[in-house]
This record gives C-alpha cells, sequence and structure tokens, in this order.
C-alpha cells in the first residue's frame, strides 16, 4: 500500500514537472521582439540537453537569460556612460586637433577647394579628420544600434553551436551515419538559419564568406582578439622607437631642453612597464589558473569551480530522457578545464587583462602628451615646423590613438552586455544558489586572457623584453647625461658668447640638436632687439637648429651669405629697422620659410629668389625706397601662399602683371606711397574672396580704378590723400551699399578717403556723398582707425599723435 501511495505521487510529482515545463515553453514561443518570431533558444536546449542532468546546467542557465531576452527587450538598453562621455570628449580634441593643423597648413580656408589640395602631406591630416570623425559618428550615435547587433551576432552563434552539437549527438547515436551534410541542413531549416545554395556556391555567396573571414581576421586583433597581445607589443615598441627618433631630430633641434628631458622620461616609464611587465611573464611561476586581475577572489572561485567540474564529471550518468538527443560524457569536462587553467608543462606567469589595459591606457597618455605637448609649445613659442616635420610628429600617435579609442568603446558594449548578463543572473537565479562569477563555468574575460597568452609566445616576449629594455636603458642615460650637462653648457656658453647673446637673447637653447652626447652653443629661437652691432656677433652665425631670428633696431650693415644660407630650418627671418643696403641670400635654401621682414632699412636689390618661394606667408618690404618688385623678363613670379605683402613707401611703380597668377591667394596689400597712375593689366584678376585689405593712399591716383568694386570681401579700403575729385555713379553705389551693410552689422568695412578734393564739404553735400569717410586718422602713417587700441602693436601706429597705438605699444 505504501509502495502504491508513493508510486503515486512520483507520478503526480512528474506530471506536475511536465506542466510546469510545458508552461515555460508557451511563455518562450510567444513574440519574440529580438528574434523576429523564430524559434526560442530555450526551446531548442531542452530538446538537446536533459533536464535532469547536472552536466546542462550552464547551457540551460544560458537558455534561460536569453529567455528572458527574449521577453524583455528593453533588458539590453545600451547607455551612454561617463567611461563613454570621456572616450568622445577625448576623440572630439583629437578630431579639432587635427582641423587645426590643416587650417595652419593651408593660407586660407578656401585654399583647400584650390591650390591646397595639390600638397601631398596635406592628405594625412585630411585622411586622419575623416577617419577620426567617422569613430566619433559611429559611436556617439549609432552605439546603440551596434549594440543589439552585437546581441543579435552572439544569439546566432548560439544557434550555430546548437546545429555542431546536434551533429556530433547524431554521430553518437549512429557512428556509421556519413550524411552529417544533409542532417546539418535539416537542422538549419529547424532554427531559421541560411541554407546551402543548389547548383554550387553564387558569387555572391562567395563574397560574403570572403568578407566574413576579412571581418574575423580583423576581430583577431581587436582589443579582445587572440593576436591582440602581438599586436600590441609590436606597434607600441614600433612606437617608442619612432617617438625616439623624433626626439633626437626634431624635438632637440626645436624645443627646450626641459621640455624634452619630460617627453624622454615619459618613454622611460612606459618601456620600463612594458620590459617589467615582458620580463614577468616569461618567468616561471608556481600559479597555473587563469585569474581576471580586475576581480578580487577569483582564483579560490575558478579553483572551486574545476573541483566541481571534475566531480560532476566522475558522478555524470547518462540517463533516459523525453529527448532523442543526449549528450555525450566525453565532450564537457576537458573543454571547461582547458579554458580555466594552464597545463601543468607551461607555468609561466600570465599577462592578465588588468596588465593589458594599464598598457593601453598608459600608451594612450603618452601619445597625447606626445601630439600635444610638443606642438602646444612650439605655438606658444611661434615656431613653425615644415609640414613633413609635422606629418613626423602626428602620424603614429593619431594611429596609435584611433585605434585604441575604436576598440575601447566596441568593448565598453561588451562590457555592458555582460553585465547585463550578470544582471539577469543575479535577479532570476540566486535564490536557486546560482553563483553570478560561475556564468556557464567560464568567465569571458579569463576565456579572452588564455587566447591573448597562448598566441604571445614566449619567445616573442624575450624578443620585445630585449628591444624595451635596451630602450629603457638609453632612455635613462639621456635623461641623467641631460640634466647634468644642462647647468654646465649655460656656463661654457655665457663665457664664450657672453650674456647677451646667450642667456637674455636666445630664448630656446638646443645643445643637443648637432650630436646626441656632444654640447655645442646652438640655439632655435634668437630674439634680440636693439643693438649696436653692424655685423652679425661672433658665434651667431655658427648657430645651426635656428628657426626664429629677430635682429632688429639697430645699425646692422651686412649678413654674412655663407653661413646664413645653412640655416636650412628657419621659418622666421626678422632684420627690421637696421641699415641693410642689400640682402643676396638665396632663400631657396630656406625651404621651410614663413615670414620674411625686411622694413625700414636702404635696401635697393634684393635676390629674386624669394620671388619664386612657395611657403611664404608674410613678405615685409616696405620702407625701402627704390626696392622694387622684378619684371616679368627677370622672374616668373609664383609666390602661392602669400597672404601678407607690404611694399609701402618704396616709391617705385608696379610691373606689368601683378594678378592671381602671381599670387593666388593675397589677402593683405599695402601700396601707399608709390606711383600708382598705371595699375598691373591683369590686377583686377587678383582673388575677390582672399582680398580683405587694400590700401592706395598717396598714390598720385586722380581716379577710383574701375575694378576695384569687384573685391566684394574687402574690409579696409584707404584712398587717403590722393587726388580724387569725383566717383562713378557705379563705385558711388557700391560704396554706399558697403557702409550700409557695415552700419547694420553684416559686414566690417571701413573706407578712408581724407585729405582728397571730393573731401571738400560743398562739394560732398552737393553730391550727395556724406557717406564718405573724410575724418583724419590720428596719423597719415597708421593704416586703420579700427587697429587703434585692438590689443595689438601696430608699428604704423606707434606715434604720439596716436597715443602709441591707444596704449597696445609700451614703447615710445
Amino acid at each position: 500500500m505504501m509502495e502504491n501511495e508513493s508510486t503515486h505521487g512520483s507520478t503526480k510529482g512528474k506530471k506536475i514537472k511536465r506542466k510546469k515545463k510545458e508552461k515555460e515553453n508557451e511563455l518562450v514561443t510567444t513574440a519574440n521582439p529580438m528574434l523576429n518570431g523564430k524559434k526560442s533558444l530555450i526551446e531548442v536546449h531542452n530538446d538537446i540537453v536533459s533536464t535532469r542532468g547536472r552536466s546542462g546546467t550552464g547551457v540551460r542557465l544560458k537558455s534561460q537569460i536569453l529567455q528572458e531576452i527574449d521577453q524583455d527587450n528593453n533588458l539590453f538598453k545600451f547607455r551612454c556612460g561617463r567611461r563613454r562621455v570621456l572616450f568622445l570628449t577625448f576623440n572630439f580634441v583629437l578630431i579639432c586637433t587635427q582641423a587645426t593643423i590643416i587650417i595652419l597648413f593651408t593660407s586660407t580656408p578656401t585654399q583647400l577647394l584650390g591650390k591646397g589640395w595639390e600638397r601631398l602631406e596635406l592628405w594625412v591630416f585630411i585622411l586622419f579628420f575623416l577617419v577620426l570623425t567617422s569613430i566619433f559618428v559611429k559611436h556617439a550615435c549609432c552605439f546603440r544600434f551596434k549594440g543589439k547587433n552585437m546581441i543579435e551576432n552572439q544569439v546566432t552563434e548560439l544557434r550555430t553551436s546548437v546545429v555542431e552539437s546536434k551533429k556530433k549527438l547524431s554521430l553518437v547515436e549512429d557512428p556509421k551515419q556519413k550524411n552529417l551534410s544533409n542532417t546539418e541542413d535539416i537542422l538549419k531549416s529547424d532554427l531559421n538559419l541560411p541554407q546551402k545554395e543548389e547548383g554550387g556556391e553564387s558569387a555572391l555567396s562567395k563574397g560574403k564568406e570572403a568578407m566574413a573571414t576579412i571581418v574575423k581576421l580583423k576581430k583577431s586583433f581587436d582589443m579582445s582578439g587572440k593576436y591582440f597581445l602581438l599586436k600590441m607589443a609590436f606597434f607600441e615598441t614600433f612606437e617608442d622607437l619612432n617617438q625616439f627618433y623624433n626626439v633626437a631630430t626634431i624635438h632637440l633641434c626645436s624645443l627646450p631642453l626641459g621640455i624634452v628631458i619630460i617627453l624622454l622620461c615619459g618613454i622611460f616609464a612606459e618601456v620600463t612597464y612594458r620590459s617589467y611587465t615582458y620580463g614577468k611573464s616569461i618567468t616561471k611561476k608556481k600559479t597555473t589558473t587563469i585569474v581576471d586581475s580586475n576581480n578580487k577572489g577569483n582564483e579560490d572561485n575558478a579553483n572551486k569551480n574545476e573541483k566541481n567540474n571534475t566531480k560532476n564529471y566522475n558522478s555524470w550518468k547518462i540517463r533516459k530522457s523525453d529527448s532523442p538527443y543526449t549528450p555525450a560524457a566525453p565532450s564537457i569536462r576537458p573543454k571547461v578545464s582547458k579554458k580555466l587553467s594552464l597545463s601543468e608543462k607551461s607555468k609561466m606567469t600570465l599577462i592578465s587583462i588588468g596588465q593589458r589595459n594599464k598598457q593601453v591606457f598608459s600608451d594612450m597618455l603618452l601619445d597625447a602628451i606626445f601630439l600635444i605637448l610638443p606642438i602646444g609649445a612650439l605655438y606658444l613659442y611661434n615656431i613653425h615646423l615644415a609640414i613633413i616635420e609635422v606629418v613626423w610628429l602626428v602620424l603614429m600617435p593619431t594611429i596609435s590613438l584611433a585605434s585604441k579609442l575604436n576598440d575601447l568603446l566596441d568593448e565598453d558594449l561588451k562590457k555592458q552586455m555582460d553585465k547585463t548578463y550578470n544582471t539577469v543572473l543575479s535577479m532570476k537565479f540566486n535564490k536557486k544558489g546560482h553563483q553570478r562569477a560561475s556564468y556557464m563555468g567560464l568567465k569571458r574575460m579569463e576565456i579572452i586572457c588564455a587566447e591573448q597568452n597562448k598566441h604571445f609566445p614566449k619567445s616573442a616576449k624575450q624578443v620585445f623584453f630585449a628591444i624595451n629594455s635596451s630602450l629603457s636603458l638609453v632612455t635613462i642615460v639621456m635623461i641623467l647625461f641631460y640634466a647634468v650637462q644642462w647647468v654646465l653648457v649655460d656656463q661654457s656658453c655665457n663665457e664664450s658668447l657672453g650674456k647677451l647673446i646667450w642667456e637674455k637673447s636666445c630664448h630656446i637653447k638646443v645643445p643637443f640638436c648637432k650630436s646626441l652626447f656632444e654640447p655645442t652653443c646652438d640655439c632655435c629661437s634668437f630674439y634680440l632687439d636693439g643693438h649696436n652691432y653692424t655685423q652679425l656677433p661672433d658665434g651667431v652665425e655658427e648657430f645651426t637648429a635656428i628657426r626664429r631670428f629677430v635682429f632688429k633696431n639697430g645699425n646692422l650693415k651686412d649678413l654674412p651669405k655663407t653661413h646664413i644660407e645653412k640655416w636650412n630650418r628657419v621659418n622666421a627671418f626678422d632684420v627690421s629697422n637696421n641699415k641693410l643696403f642689400s640682402f643676396q641670400i638665396n632663400v631657396s635654401t630656406w625651404p621651410s620659410l614663413v615670414s620674411l621682414n625686411l622694413r625700414f632699412n636702404s635696401i635697393k636689390n634684393m635676390s629674386t629668389e624669394i620671388w619664386t618661394h612657395k611657403q611664404v606667408v608674410n613678405l615685409h618690404l616696405n620702407s625701402n625706397t627704390g626696392l622694387s618688385i622684378p619684371s616679368r623678363i627677370a622672374v616668373q613670379i609664383h609666390m602661392p601662399r602669400l597672404r601678407f605683402l607690404s611694399i609701402a613707401n618704396n616709391s617705385i611703380s608696379l610691373p606689368s602683371h601683378f594678378g592671381k597668377n602671381e599670387f593666388p591667394n593675397l589677402g593683405y596689400l599695402y601700396m601707399n606711397n608709390n606711383n600708382l597712375n598705371i595699375f598691373p593689366e591683369n590686377f583686377n584678376t587678383l582673388n575677390t574672396i582672399t582680398l580683405t585689405k587694400l590700401s592706395l593712399a598717396s598714390g598720385n591716383l586722380s581716379h577710383i580704378p574701375p575694378f576695384i568694386h569687384k573685391f566684394n570681401n574687402l574690409q579696409l579700403l584707404d584712398f587717403r590723400d590722393n587726388d580724387i575729385k569725383t566717383l562713378t555713379s557705379e563705385f558711388s553705389s557700391w560704396l554706399k551699399k558697403q557702409v550700409t551693410d557695415s552700419k547694420g552689422g553684416t559686414k566690417k568695412f571701413e573706407q578712408l578717403f581724407a585729405y582728397n578734393p571730393i573731401c571738400n564739404n560743398n562739394t560732398a553735400a552737393d553730391k550727395n556723398l556724406d557717406f564718405l569717410d573724410c575724418e583724419p586718422v590720428c596719423s597719415v602713417f597708421c593704416f586703420s582707425r579700427n587697429a587703434l587700441g585692438d590689443g595689438q602693436c601696430d608699428y604704423t601706429c606707434n606715434s604720439k599723435e596716436c597715443k602709441y597705438d591707444e596704449g597696445d605699444c609700451l614703447y615710445e
């Protein structure tokens, strides 16, 4: 009787369990927003795995998590957290850096649509700008869509694994079965997976397979890929070698020694930490279990899980089940143990995820320092580098930062996905005794760590350890040597050159430009305002690293041609307010020259190479009586980047050709106090977009040139001190419109007509020309009323009448 009751009770319990199971399957087979109504994964796995076997616990657990995702699509709500905002902000800073470099190396924004594209080096920065912008848009605007695609890919991979499991089970039940491909097609049809096409593979399917192979190869080098450690070691070592080269060839010749020592300290810190990590990883240790260093206590959990897996494996028995598919015993324990621990033969310390991440972030910090600090310091010191030098400075840091930012933003999505899985585990299964750390018996980070260390062999670690150790040794020797020599070089050069030349006038001292370990008295930025030298002081002509040279307001009469032409790095040369009679320096030996200032001298002839220089932006030749622009017969003038040209107060006539072909990007043109009775035949072809300031004062003009009204972007038009008596109706209408728009605030426009007959009060009133500005400026030499008190000292307004540029100039 008792036996019948127990049998009846057990039968009743089985019926209750069966009904409960059917109820669960009904919930799963309802509408599925994530999988578009396909067969639920929990139902698929319940067909495969016995619900009574401990071996299927991990698979059932993951299936139940995915069941929760099927029922609630809001579980995976990817958010733009603080970490993502930080990375995107950093990405935006890099975009702005590339845009700034592009603007600096194009005279005007319009040049991007014209001659600027012909500069091949500029394409490097344009490409970086586009790549960084695409990364920003992808991860700032499309990260939720990308996250959902990642989930769908995970579900597809799990469905594919079900097909593989059923194939293996079919082979176990019938070892003589040969037609596995037909079985696979049936299973794929059951799971709504792609079928094989009849009649062979089409070109489209082959293309998809090739693309899938490329994507798979790319993923293997991503941050979670198996080759990431190897890739990181190679590229970071190459980056450090590149930065070391930049320090030796560019930084030591353009930056103060203190900033160079800071950069070397950054290299030393990174290569030392990397060599320590690699050295530790090739040292034999007793620990064999892979543990994620970001979470404490995982080592005990990993050991405990391994014991439980062993116990379950030994006690596992094949039981009868309603399902026709029962997993085979040999496929359980070995697969788990291999991913959780290393072989007993390999007893090396692994490079953990935490150590890997430290290397990534330290490398990003160093790249940012090398990208921003040198360029920022050069800008503050007013030093201009050649575009090819900037390419060398920016190339490797930008490639590295772009790659790492993309990987880190992708990894952020994966972490959010893992966090959601663990949240579902915590909410639904903690009451049943499941542990969050034992998800599927494996942790994603542990698997990644094992795979990446497996594909980063000991021999490769030894090679990178040797390279980084050597770099670390060389760098620390350089740091100590430069720190000691810093003071000694200053004392030696003060004695040989004098304090006025070395200590006060040399603003950037570069004693190790010629040789890394042999100091010399060399200077990058030299500035001396006010002197009594008729020739360059002894030792100055021996400088080879000069990039900015200012030697003004003195009695300089001659320049040593032979020595100065060797200054092939110079980009700014200023010898204004001296007593030079000639300038015969061949400036073609200065390929990086940007600004040449020869104003207020007595120069009557100069080398013609200046009129064909492709990099000069500012050219000051004013107040050199008799210094003229050469004719077309003497030289074919072409200065593609020239923006500023001043030939005022030279008492000359213009050449026959002076237009867009000669100066395609001219923006500021000052020709006052010259003979302007006859204008060049192509003067009206000057760039109407870029030309903003035009001064024709004191030019003996009796009428307004008929083409002036074509320059619609003018902000300054100076016709003072001429003999203008009338205005044409066309010019009068144009000028009145410009003045009206200026008063309305739509544009800036200043017109000066003082000291002309037309400004006679009666004449102006009779002809309704009250819009003319006939009021004199504080001085006939001051070029603009708007320039007074604008925060910059304009030398033309630096007079007592103009109150020394309304206080902008600090000296009389």
